[in-house]
């Protein structure tokens, strides 16, 4: 073969292989964009869902909170009566407490997950 052919040849079939690489290139940013949607659409879903749990917690809170006056009532009410809480009381109480401090770190992680999602 002429120089002139083989170096024809060899740059049509270099040609090729690049075609064929952009090629493969976009099937996989095409099936890429399909899952980035698939996601996506999860995101929005999950985003939802997210919310509705936020705004959960928050009304459980509001009535946890709602109870730190009962909490008050009922230890200034032991205290008149010169009487110990018995520790069923105290559990109770203590769990008030508990419960208002989880539900504050719940929503807090959630709101930052949520604002990770957008």
């Amino acid at each position: 073969m002429k120089p002139d052919v083989k170096r024809i040849l060899t740059k049509l079939s270099k040609n090729k292989v690049e075609l064929a690489n952009i090629s493969s290139f976009k099937k996989q940013v095409d099936k890429l964009e399909g899952e980035f949607k698939s996601a996506l659409k999860r995101n929005i879903n999950i985003n939802g869902d997210l919310l509705k749990n936020i705004s959960d917690f928050e009304q459980v809170e509001s009535k946890y909170i709602k109870l730190d006056s009962d909490v008050k009532d009922i230890k200034k009410a032991f205290k008149d009566l010169g009487v110990d809480i018995d520790s069923n009381t105290q559990t109770y109480i203590a769990s008030v407490d508990i419960r208002q401090r989880a539900i504050k770190k719940i929503v807090s992680n959630s709101v930052k997950g949520q604002q990770s999602f957008k």
